[in-house]
């Protein structure tokens, strides 16, 4: 399957793009509702809301996005940091840095993992970093190869809805053969007639027939007929006889059925059900380059974390050892117990963390779905980017403006209100009586050459003219009417829940951009407090080195500081963590994850190359 998107980024990753700014000048006004409509229609397609635009339906579009932003100021916020508590020197920080924190620790690789793989060989790794898993991801990942299908699947539905106003080329051929007795006449006693039928018939008819866009049908044909007598006694002119016939018709209704905005209903329907699948496959596109970008972050947290146990298990040794080492003097059994316990217990939490990253990596491989490293092999992904904490700015009227000009699902409700308006317009037609008029004209030629037949119709000596009209009234039509009450009461719940996806929309943008500034926030705060604790564990080691009593009740204190360090890392690292991925999470409730990592979108074309204009 070849790839349908084109995908770009800057070398550096999304951690090294601290900056988000919505610019004002993409604010789409009050009437965006109407506005975004345009976004639906190809170039040299008319808007799908203008076919059917009223001021009712403007109106309750406009309204939508005043209700909600109604008082809001639109000014620029930038994030900031609470202040700290701590007063530490430049120096003293530089020393807590190395005893913990993310910077304190390597790289890990896939030799940090002791052991043998599910398939009993020593563990492998390839570095990735979070471009080429992004890139990767939408080329080859299996919902997307799924969803790509769609937009193909709808758009042959078009053209089967365009069929129905091709050409239909006929022709036909009867031959028949009748012998048989019939009654005889007579006249004052003098019978007539043979008292037999008996004759050979051949027909050839051919032509064309079209479907008008106006609900009409045309049709021009001709046929030749050669009939042969063989009744006995009875002879006829010219024998055999060749019948040629040359007929126009044209049939139209004039109330119910008529013009191009009935009878191209299907068509304007099933192209708007190609718009929705290609914004269900964007929409995709969307939630697997979160979802990438998501798998990612989760591995690198699962990565520091197991940096994070190992040193804790590396630190509890050692103390274990202090305290195995003063059995001779202070260290009762069950201090020497309990400091095993924590020892064990610490060994099984690095054991669950080196099992965390290895699921980790099999998530985000399951997301890549490459080739090279497919979710079967027990090659470990080593993330190669890291996290970052930069702060960023922010408008938040803008974000929303943003997100109703980008998001699927807001066109898709678009649609959704062009398919009911749609609908409506269909079910007024077919509340009108049916009043059709048809005309036909048709020349004929007889002779006994088949040329002579044909060139007799140019005579214009045989020339026939039907005129026809048919009327309909249906007594109540309550049918007809029930039906244009549902639809427009359908389009009434379309706007309906354009309004909600609106309102949705928000909630999600609010959300998004509270999680960024919650877990900007959490960063410092978790920073301070594992900076905080690596002091309190510092300070139990210059008193153990300038020889203060290993008392039991000192280690248990050095057990104790030593884990509350470890606590602390683990929480900034979650915080820093969570703060990529609230900054995913923006972007995506905005429609932008995308143009965030410059990933040209195409609506999919498995049949050749890509014309659409979307």
């Amino acid at each position: 399957m070849g790839s349908h998107v084109q995908a770009a980024r800057h070398d550096a990753g999304l951690a090294n793009r601290p900056m988000l700014q919505v610019s004002t000048g993409l604010r789409l006004g009050l009437a965006c509702g109407v506005t975004g409509l345009a976004l639906l229609a190809p170039a040299g397609c008319q808007n799908p809301v203008r076919q059917t635009a009223n001021l009712e339906l403007q109106t309750a579009l406009s309204a939508a996005l005043q209700e909600e932003i109604a008082g809001t100021a639109a000014q620029e916020i930038a994030l900031t940091r609470p202040g700290t508590q701590l007063d530490f020197t430049e120096e003293r920080l530089q020393e807590l840095a190395q005893m913990a924190g993310l910077d304190s620790y390597g790289h890990l690789s896939a030799a940090d993992f002791v052991g043998v793989d599910l398939a009993g060989q020593p563990y492998t790794g390839v570095n990735v970093n979070l471009r080429d898993a992004i890139m990767c991801g939408v080329r080859n990942n299996l919902a997307l190869q799924l969803a790509s299908l769609d937009p193909a699947i709808s758009e042959t539905r078009v053209t089967v809805a365009e069929s129905a106003f091709d050409s239909i080329f006929f022709t036909n051929i009867d031959w028949t053969k009748t012998d048989q007795a019939t009654t005889e006449s007579s006249f004052s006693g003098i019978p007539f007639g043979t008292g037999v039928a008996a004759n050979e018939t051949t027909t050839i008819s051919s032509g064309l027939q079209k479907s008008l866009i106006t609900g009409g049908r045309f049709e021009i044909g001709t046929s030749l007929t050669r009939a042969d007598n063989q009744v006995p006694g009875l002879s006829t002119n010219p024998d055999p006889a060749y019948s040629a016939a040359l007929e126009l018709g044209v049939s139209q209704p004039l109330l119910r059925g008529f013009g191009s905005s009935a009878n191209l209903a299907q068509v304007r329907l099933n192209r708007n059900a190609h718009r929705t699948s290609v914004e269900d496959y964007r929409s995709e596109l969307l939630s697997s380059v979160f979802n990438i970008e998501s798998a990612y972050w989760n591995l690198v947290l699962a990565r520091h974390v197991l940096n994070i146990q190992e040193r804790l298990l590396e630190r509890g040794e050692e103390t274990k050892n202090k305290v195995v080492g003063r059995r001779d003097h202070d260290a009762t059994p069950s201090e020497i117990s309990d400091a095993i316990s924590r020892v064990q217990t610490r060994q099984i939490q690095v054991t669950r963390a080196r099992n965390d990253v290895l699921n980790a990596s099999d998530q985000l491989k399951m997301q890549m779905n490459s080739p090279e490293i497919p979710l079967g092999s027990e090659t470990m992904i080593i993330p190669v980017d890291d996290v970052l904490d930069a702060a960023m700015t922010f408008n938040y009227v803008d974000c929303v403006h943003t997100s109703l000009q980008h998001r699927p699902e807001i066109r898709q409700a678009l649609v959704a209100i062009d398919d009911a308006s749609i609908r409506q317009m269909l079910a007024d037609n077919l509340r009108l009586p049916r009043f059709d008029i048809n005309a036909r004209i048709r020349w004929t030629g007889l002779d006994d050459e088949v040329d002579q037949a044909y060139g007799g119709m140019t005579d214009d000596d045989f020339v026939d003219y039907i005129l026809g009209a048919a009327l309909e009234i249906p007594i109540g039509n309550r049918e007809a009417e029930a039906n244009y009450r549902m639809a427009r009461l359908q389009r009434n719940q379309s706007v309906i829940n354009y309004r909600r996806t609106v309102q949705a929309i928000v909630g999600q943008i609010k959300e998004a951009l509270r999680n960024v500034k919650l877990n900007y926030e959490l960063v410092s705060r978790t920073r301070d407090a594992r900076i905080a604790a690596a002091e309190a564990l510092r300070t139990i080691e210059v008193q153990e080195k300038f020889g203060s009593p290993l008392t039991p009740e000192f280690l248990n204190l050095k057990f104790n500081r030593q884990e509350s360090l470890a606590a602390s890392e683990a929480q900034e690292a979650q915080a820093l963590v969570e703060y990529q991925v609230a900054l995913s999470g923006l972007y995506f409730a905005m429609g932008l994850g995308l143009e965030r990592n410059q990933i040209e979108f195409r609506v999919p074309d498995h049949q050749g190359p890509d014309n659409s204009s979307y």
